[in-house]
């Protein structure tokens, strides 16, 4: 399957190659600011891959954000996780019934506990 190109946009602006997926509506952003870019559509099998990558990435940005911030990145952690629920067709209400499961099975995280160790005396 071949790759669909695009180059659209204005003047050249600062290049950067990040080979990352990106949001929808980042090419228009990036042609509203007058620059060109270039951008391939990727096969689902490879999508899939490439939003597993971005869940560990977008997690890992939370972890870091200043307070201030820790709600703009759930929400792009929410974005990823709402394809992920699209590509393989996987209800909100399905999610929520394997969080309740697994709150009735191991617990919540509101008793802020951390695991020393664990093994027999």
């Amino acid at each position: 399957m071949t790759a669909e190109k695009r180059r659209i946009g204005g003047e050249e602006c600062d290049r950067k190659h990040t080979g990352s997926d990106v949001c929808d509506r980042i090419p228009e952003i990036i042609w509203q600011a007058e620059c060109v870019y270039d951008v391939e559509t990727i096969a689902a099998k490879e999508f899939r891959r490439a939003l597993g990558i971005k869940l560990v990435e977008e997690a890992q940005e939370g972890t870091t954000a200043a307070d201030a911030d820790l709600a703009t990145k759930l929400a792009d952690l929410w974005e990823v996780i709402d394809a992920l629920m699209v590509i393989y067709a996987i209800d909100r209400e399905t999610v929520l019934q394997a969080q309740q499961r697994r709150q009735i099975e191991r617990g919540r995280f509101s008793g802020r506990i951390k695991l020393l160790w664990s093994g027999a005396d």
